[in-house]
């Protein structure tokens, strides 16, 4: 993104209790930004972006990207027009290479990611860095599966079988692992 600080809107992802604001604001302290560059999602239709602009929507997670593409698909309905005439970033703590390949390949949006996730962070994955013998593996899964099953039972490895061992000190996404966050039926 080459547009100035200046002429540099950032934009929270969801709406305002989701993490992208709290990533907003926090991003905006650390980088001693003027709360005049940020804008919502749902305003950015009242500002008159020009070429020499920059849009760049924050967020803490990017996991498979539908949530992001859906996100690129709903702009033309926040009266923005058809096509946002400068480059749009989506920028984000972590995302997971499936998802940075699904945004990259579905919208016209640019993804930066702090740090990339591989199939070598899945702890059952084959190419595991948390296990690495198949029977250590499967033995790992049984006993997630069990207690998962109980936690979250549609998705007992973490949403969409996503396998994340990832946690924010304010958050923990839905696709780690049940065990670490789930309170259900009194588990701690």
């Amino acid at each position: 993104l080459e547009a100035s600080e200046d002429r540099t809107w950032f934009v929270p992802a969801g709406y305002v209790a989701k993490s992208g604001s709290a990533i907003a604001y926090l991003y905006r302290n650390e980088n001693r930004l003027s709360a005049s560059r940020f804008v919502a999602l749902q305003d950015l239709h009242r500002i008159a972006i020009s070429e020499s602009d920059g849009v760049v929507i924050l967020d803490d997670y990017l996991g498979s990207g539908q949530q992001a593409r859906l996100l690129w698909e709903s702009l033309p309905s926040l009266k923005l027009p058809d096509r946002i005439p400068c480059p749009v970033v989506f920028a984000t703590l972590v995302g997971e290479r499936a998802g940075i390949a699904l945004v990259t390949a579905d919208t016209e949006m640019r993804v930066v990611v702090g740090h990339e996730l591989t199939e070598a962070d899945w702890p059952l994955s084959e190419h595991s860095a948390v296990y690495n013998s198949a029977t250590t593996r499967g033995h790992a899964e049984a006993v997630l599966r069990r207690y998962g099953e109980r936690l979250f039972p549609a998705h007992p490895l973490g949403f969409r079988n996503s396998q994340a061992l990832l946690g924010f000190f304010y958050s923990t996404p839905t696709t780690t692992l049940p065990i670490f966050w789930s309170s259900e039926s009194g588990w701690k």
